[in-house]
C-alpha cells in the first residue's frame, strides 16, 4: 500500500506539465465561472405536493448560458465489493438486470446536450448519505479504473449513462476518511493521460472548516483542478464574512498556493436559497463578497451553488438585471466580470 501511494505521487509529478496545459483550457480562461450541483431534487423533497416544479432533467439547466459546470450528484455506494450505485432522486429509477446499477438513457442524452453547449459535466462522489470510502490505496486504484470504464473514457458492459463520456470526477466526501483518496486521484490522472481527446477534470467540495476531515490530506497530495469550498452549514460560512475570527478564505488561498496544481481554482460555495442550507446570503451580499475576495486573491475561480432545484425556485431576490432565478442571476453577474 505504501508503494502504491509513492507510485501515485510520482505519477502526479510526471504528469504535472502535461495536465497543467490541459487544465488551463478546461473552463473559461477569463475565470468567474459558475458551477451548480444537480440530481438530488432537495427542493422537491421539501415540496412533495408540487411535482410540477421538481428538478428537471439535466438538459433543462444547460439551456442557461451562464452555467459552466454541472455536477451530477451523487454516486453514493462504492468500494463495497460490487458495482457502484447512484442516487439521482426522481430522475432515474431503472436498473440493469440483476444489479442495483441505474441505467439512465434520458440523463445520458442530457449530458451530451450539455457538453454540446460547452458545459463541463462531472460525476460527484459521496454526499451526506451513502456508504463509501477506501480501505487502502490498492482498492482506491482499482476503483479509479472501474469509474473510468463505467463513466469516463473506458469501456464496460454496464454504463449508467451509455456512451456519454463525463468530463471528470468530483469528490464531495462528507465521511469515509482520507485513506486512499490521493491514490485514487493519482490513478484517475494516469488514466486521463491516455485519452487526449478531451480535458478531464478532478474537483473536490470540502467543508470550509480547515483542514477538512476527509479531504484535507488529499488536497495537499493530489492534483485538483477546482475546489468548491462549502462556505455554508459551518461557522466559517458566508454569513460570517465580516467576522475576522470566522472567515478563513485566506487560509484556503495559502493552501491553493502549495497544492500540486499551482493553477487550482477555489470557488465560493453557497446555498441557492434559504431552504438549501444554513447560511444563505442574498444576491447583493454574495456578489459583494465575491468581488471583495476576487480583488485580493487570484486563486478565486468562481461560485458554486447548491443546487439547481433550489436555485430555479428562488425568484425572491434583488439584483440580477431581471434574471428570473438565483443561478441565472449569479451566473450572468459572474460572466460580466470577465475582461476577455
Amino acid at each position: 500500500m505504501r508503494v502504491l501511494t509513492v507510485l501515485a505521487g510520482l505519477g502526479a509529478v510526471l504528469l504535472n506539465q502535461a495536465v497543467q496545459v490541459v487544465a488551463k483550457e478546461n473552463l473559461s480562461g477569463c475565470g468567474h465561472n459558475l458551477a451548480v450541483y444537480w440530481g438530488q431534487n432537495p427542493w422537491g423533497g421539501q415540496h412533495l405536493e408540487d411535482s410540477a416544479n421538481w428538478e428537471q432533467n439535466i438538459d433543462h439547466y444547460c439551456r442557461d448560458d451562464t452555467i459552466d459546470t454541472i455536477l451530477v450528484s451523487f454516486l453514493i455506494n462504492y468500494n463495497l465489493g460490487g458495482l457502484p450505485e447512484l442516487n439521482l432522486a426522481n430522475h432515474c429509477n431503472t436498473t440493469y438486470a440483476d444489479t442495483k446499477v441505474h441505467h439512465c438513457p434520458d440523463i445520458a442524452k442530457g449530458i451530451k446536450y450539455c457538453q454540446s453547449r460547452g458545459k463541463k459535466v462531472l460525476l460527484s462522489l459521496g454526499g451526506a448519505e451513502g456508504r463509501y470510502g477506501f480501505q487502502d490505496d490498492q482498492g482506491a486504484v482499482k476503483f479509479a479504473q472501474l469509474l473510468w470504464d463505467m463513466f469516463l473514457g473506458g469501456d464496460h458492459d454496464i454504463r449508467p449513462f451509455d456512451d456519454a463520456v463525463l468530463d471528470g470526477i468530483d469528490l464531495d466526501l462528507e465521511h469515509g476518511g482520507p485513506t486512499g483518496v490521493a491514490a485514487f486521484v493519482g490513478e484517475l490522472r494516469r488514466l486521463y493521460s491516455q485519452d487526449q481527446s478531451k480535458a478531464y477534470l478532478v474537483s473536490a467540495a470540502p467543508q470550509c472548516e480547515f483542514p477538512d476531515s476527509n479531504l484535507g490530506k488529499p488536497l495537499e497530495e493530489a492534483w485538483f483542478d477546482m475546489v468548491f469550498i462549502q462556505f455554508y452549514n459551518n461557522w466559517c460560512g458566508l454569513v460570517n464574512f465580516d467576522n475576522v475570527w470566522a472567515w478563513n478564505y485566506d487560509t484556503w488561498d495559502k493552501l491553493a498556493k502549495r497544492m500540486v496544481n499551482k493553477n487550482t481554482k477555489l470557488y465560493l460555495g453557497a446555498p441557492a436559497s434559504t431552504g438549501a442550507g444554513r447560511g444563505y446570503v442574498d444576491f447583493d451580499r454574495l456578489t459583494h463578497i465575491y468581488k471583495n475576495v476576487s480583488s485580493q486573491y487570484d486563486s478565486l475561480g468562481g461560485i458554486m451553488l447548491w443546487d439547481t432545484s433550489n436555485a430555479w425556485q428562488n425568484t425572491n431576490f434583488q439584483g440580477g438585471n431581471g434574471q428570473t432565478n438565483f443561478a441565472s442571476a449569479v451566473g450572468e453577474w459572474l460572466h460580466q466580470q470577465r475582461q476577455c
